[in-house]
């Protein structure tokens, strides 16, 4: 692929820098940036490990507003080995729109460069956290997942398609640095991501052909806003178009509660 020889020095882990503790990574651009705020909030409320933050084309006010609370890490990388819609055939396209929505092609570069925004990472083991998960408890835990056999765990999804192994969200998952799992689904998001709908698709298929376990992480630590909820689920995953739409009432009510009080 005629990509790869420009991202090839790309996917190697982070030199220098380095910590020898755990901590959480979370990332976003100027279209998400809205969240953080809301995301911290919660966080801090539960949770006092370190945090770094992905910069995937913030704002200069929110560079700062990271910067003010933890590591602001730049992330550059173009987006041209992201296959867009206009490269699929029109019936794959039409497929993956029923199941993902129309608004599926602009967040797919994003989502392909997760696993190289984790090849960044500071920490020994991090927790990665979507920018719309709401933490509603502690995910301390979670480390433990990272000392299996591939250095990482994950929560499987609840909804499973139509494939012949399991497809994890990477919505909420921990690693450990090193880990091969991060680098080849790096490499994969480049080499296949013309095969598959989301980087969720291509860890998934990476794992079921190495044959390995998983550290499978308990539901309610990524847990997705439109399932019945449990006892007390820990993150609420506020997932799509829909769930940042409920996302933003919910933040406005919020304030209007604040304002008022």
């Amino acid at each position: 692929m005629k990509n790869m020889v420009d991202y090839k020095p790309r996917i190697a882990w982070r030199l220098s820098g380095l910590r020898d503790s755990d901590g959480v990574l979370v990332g976003t651009d100027i279209t998400q940036e809205w969240l953080l705020p809301w995301w911290w909030s919660n966080y801090q409320k539960h949770n006092s490990m370190p945090v770094a933050f992905i910069d995937f084309g913030m704002s200069s006010e929110k560079k700062d507003w990271c910067k003010a609370r933890g590591e602001l890490i730049p992330l550059r990388l173009i987006n041209d080995f992201v296959k867009e819609k206009k490269d699929t055939l029109p019936k794959a396209a039409q497929i993956l729109e029923q199941h993902f929505g129309k608004d599926f092609w602009d967040s797919r570069p994003i989502l392909f460069k997760k696993p190289f925004a984790c090849l960044k990472t500071p920490f020994l083991r991090t927790i990665w956290v979507d920018i719309d998960c709401e933490v509603r408890g502690s995910i301390q835990p979670l480390f433990a997942y990272a000392d299996g056999e591939i250095g990482i765990g994950l929560v499987k999804d609840r909804l499973q398609p139509h494939t012949s192994y399991p497809i994890y969200n990477s919505g909420v998952f921990v690693f450990r640095r090193k880990s091969w799992a991060i680098s080849q689904w790096a490499r994969a998001c480049v080499e296949s991501n013309d095969l598959f709908p989301t980087d969720d698709h291509v860890l998934a298929h990476l794992i079921a052909n190495k044959k390995v376990a998983v550290s499978e992480m308990p539901s309610q630590y990524n847990w997705f806003y439109s399932y019945k909820e449990p006892a007390s689920p820990v993150v609420i995953h506020w997932l799509g178009k829909s769930g940042k739409n409920l996302l933003r009432i919910q933040i406005a009510n919020s304030n209007l509660q604040e304002n008022f009080s």
